[in-house]
């Protein structure tokens, strides 16, 4: 019998590179060891901002509401690392964005 839980999917090429080159402190041991399909999608969105948000906002907010949720350490490891993405890798996204919705120039 064929494991086809999310868990089996193993970390692609892409993610395996992307998260080599984090630092320690956002690599997300856990979610890397109960849900690798969620870094490669992870990975496969990093170079798109917007994209990139937009798959977070899917991981952290149920808009479904029939969702169990990830596990606490989970979302605290995805959470830190939307802040890492918006503070390191892509410094003044968060304003831009915000003055975007606001309609501010």
């Amino acid at each position: 019998m064929v494991d086809r839980s999310p868990s089996a999917e193993p970390l692609d090429v892409r993610a395996q590179r992307l998260f080599a080159s984090l630092p320690y402190a956002v690599r997300m041991s856990t979610t890397r060891q109960r849900f690798p399909h969620v870094l490669n999608r992870i990975a496969a969105e990093w170079d798109v901002p917007a994209r990139f948000l937009r798959l977070m906002d899917e991981l952290l907010i149920d808009q479904r509401g029939n969702r169990q949720g990830f596990p606490f350490e989970t979302v605290l490891e995805l959470t830190n690392f939307r802040d890492y993405y918006l503070n390191e890798v892509h410094v003044g996204l968060r304003e831009r964005l915000a003055a975007r919705a606001t309609g501010v120039r």
